[in-house]
C-alpha cells in the first residue's frame, strides 16, 4: 500500500492526493474525539461526507445532541456519545461495528 502511495506522489503529486483526499469511507468509522464544534466538527463532517460512520463525542450531552442533528441532517450516519478523554475510565470505552452500528462496551 505504501509502495504504490508513494509511487503516486513521485510521478503526480497533485493527482494523486487528489485521488486519496476523495476515496470512500464506507464500512469505516471514523472516532472524533472534540468533535462537537470547531475544527473536531469540520473532521467529522468531512470524514461522514466520505461514507465513514462517525462518532462524535464531547463531554457535554447537549453538545453531543447539536452535533448529531446537524450530522444527520447532511445525510451523515453518526452516533454521539459522551467523553471526558481526560479521565481514563471514559477513554477505555472502545466501539466495535455489529451489523452496521456501533455498540460501546
Amino acid at each position: 500500500m505504501l509502495k504504490s502511495v508513494f509511487r503516486c506522489l513521485r510521478t503526480n503529486p497533485v493527482s494523486c492526493q487528489r485521488n486519496m483526499s476523495q476515496s470512500s469511507l464506507a464500512g469505516k468509522v471514523a472516532i472524533v474525539t472534540a468533535s462537537t464544534d470547531g475544527i473536531g466538527l469540520a473532521a467529522a463532517q468531512a470524514l461522514g461526507k466520505r461514507g465513514a460512520h462517525v462518532v462524535v463525542s464531547s463531554r457535554r450531552q447537549a453538545n453531543v445532541d447539536k452535533a448529531v442533528a446537524l450530522l444527520q441532517s447532511q445525510s451523515i450516519t453518526v452516533t454521539g456519545t459522551t467523553c471526558n478523554v481526560g479521565k481514563e475510565e471514559e477513554t477505555r470505552k472502545t466501539g466495535s461495528i455489529n451489523s452496521g452500528s456501533v455498540r460501546w462496551h
